[in-house]
């Protein structure tokens, strides 16, 4: 009887907030102001692109986030605050308002429990466990002609995330357009990122606004966040002069596969970028004999047995993305260097050696 006036809760708040529109009393498509006379929860956040409110959805706290491209609502979605010890409990009310979003919507298109790295079965009670920590995750979908719909809950280092994303079908095309757009500004035309070759740190760490991690007399390093990749970010000095930087791409997951296909990718923006590269090496190491299949490269990488590369030479940069590896590991970097700063920065190296004796 509980479970069934929980659900009934569901269904009416969802069928009075969810989609009375296209999500809430919004279509897709409208501008922030329109949004924001149409929204009438607390306002909490506004940025050029989002609009945060403080809300509740189905007895559940949440912040009810606008995304805009290019001045236009094109993807939305209810964040749930609610906390619990026992982690099973996120899902135990994953599986309530997947049920009351299903009266709502229909069966769901997917409806996925998902393992990453993990290869023995793991007890039900600890499944909250899992997703915490980011080996299991859950999610379903429905969709109509204009919304795509997707409900999941998943985790990491303890803590876990309970989502409700909506989509415009129609505007999917143009955040993919501008999410390529800026991408591609993250490879910078002269210099690195926001910064010029020959640059003092003074002037780099004005400039750079991800989260410092490392700093010493020749480097700063940070870390963030560009599309899917977490990675840190390094900036190295010489004399106080910015001569060389390195994009080092944090890999996920134990399928080393995915190092080479994001390899791909990037490569793929970088030619966008750059144009075609000046050298593009697969290189295997001289004990292989037989060149081993495509599916296998990322295990033959991280047993050092292969090696890609590919190098750009523009104005006054060498740009070289690499991924090699050995002892189980993989290393995936976009490595940049001046052209005109080479020589000084092997002259100071000199130098310093020859200061030793």
């Amino acid at each position: 009887m509980k479970r069934f006036l929980i659900l009934a809760v569901i269904v009416i708040m969802t069928s009075g907030l969810m989609f009375a529109q296209d999500f809430r009393k919004s279509d897709w498509g409208m501008s922030k102001d329109q949004v924001k006379n149409r929204e009438s929860s607390k306002l909490i956040k506004d940025t050029t692109d989002i609009l945060e409110y403080s809300g509740v959805i189905a007895g559940y706290k949440c912040v009810i986030r606008y995304k805009f491209t290019e001045k236009k609502l094109s993807r939305a979605s209810y964040i749930i605050l609610s906390k619990y010890e026992d982690k099973n409990e996120y899902i135990r009310h994953y599986n309530l308002i997947k049920d009351g979003l299903s009266k709502k919507y229909g069966s769901p298109r997917e409806d996925e429990i998902v393992w990453i790295n993990v290869h023995s079965k793991i007890d039900f009670t600890k499944w909250g466990d899992a997703v915490s920590t980011g080996r299991l995750l859950f999610y379903s979908s429905w969709g109509n002609t204009k919304t795509s719909i997707f409900y999941t809950i998943n985790g990491q280092s303890g803590n876990i995330e309970h989502i409700i994303e909506y989509n415009s079908k129609k505007l999917s095309p143009l955040e993919d357009r501008v999410r390529y757009k800026r991408t591609l500004k993250v490879f910078a035309d002269d210099g690195f990122r926001k910064c010029k070759w020959g640059y003092p740190k003074a002037s780099v760490k004005n400039r750079e606004s991800a989260k410092l991690i490392n700093e010493n007399s020749s480097l700063l390093s940070y870390n963030t966040k560009i599309g899917k990749f977490n990675l840190n970010i390094s900036y190295f000095f010489t004399a106080n002069k910015l001569t060389s930087a390195q994009y080092l791409i944090l890999g996920e997951g134990s399928d080393k596969m995915n190092y080479v296909n994001d390899y791909n990718r990037i490569k793929n923006v970088l030619i966008n970028k750059y144009g075609e590269p000046k050298e593009d090496k697969t290189i295997w190491a001289p004990e292989v004999i037989d060149i081993h299949d495509y599916l296998q490269y990322g295990k033959d990488i991280s047993k050092g047995l292969l090696e890609l590369y590919t190098v750009w030479v523009i104005d006054n940069s060498i740009i070289v993305l690499k991924l090699n590896g050995g002892s189980g590991y993989l290393n995936l970097v976009v490595n940049y260097e001046s052209i005109k700063l080479k020589e000084f920065k092997e002259n100071y190296e000199l130098s310093k050696e020859l200061e030793g004796f």
